[in-house]
């Protein structure tokens, strides 16, 4: 893909390294209105150009929140634990205590190197874990 300049702000003057974040991918159609890319897509575009080792959990990519940094490592790709268990009551009929059980032992435990994808779980002011979405919906408020 040919790096187009910046439009996002985060790299001005410079060629962009996510340009399906600022819309200027090579198949772009001048005067086409272009599908803003999911959260999925954005990160993965950003992990893929500072870190192309990270590896992705299949099936939880609505989960994937961003780039998890940590001094004197390689960024990974970092997913909301609360949504990767509703992610799995609601696609594989599990009950959350089940999908609870079920991501512990075969996503959080299952380790394959350095990058392996980190978890983040959220915790709302009444002390419950939450999904990001509910703690972003919950400020906007």
């Amino acid at each position: 893909m040919t790096r187009q300049p910046c439009t996002c702000g985060s790299y001005p003057g410079s060629l962009c390294p996510h340009p399906v974040r600022c819309g200027i991918a090579d198949d772009q159609v001048p005067g086409q209105i272009q599908k803003t890319p999911s959260m999925f897509e954005v990160v993965k575009e950003e992990l893929s150009a500072i870190n192309p080792e990270a590896l992705l959990w299949d099936g939880f990519e609505d989960a994937l929140v961003g780039v998890c940094h940590r001094f004197g490592q390689q960024p990974l790709a970092l997913y909301d634990r609360e949504q990767c268990i509703q992610i799995m009551v609601s696609r594989d009929g599990m009950s959350p205590a089940e999908a609870n059980e079920c991501f512990e032992f075969n996503t959080a435990g299952a380790w394959a190197g350095l990058n392996t994808p980190a978890y983040v779980t959220f915790v709302s002011a009444e002390g419950d874990l939450v999904p990001m979405s509910e703690l972003l919906a919950a400020s906007v408020h």
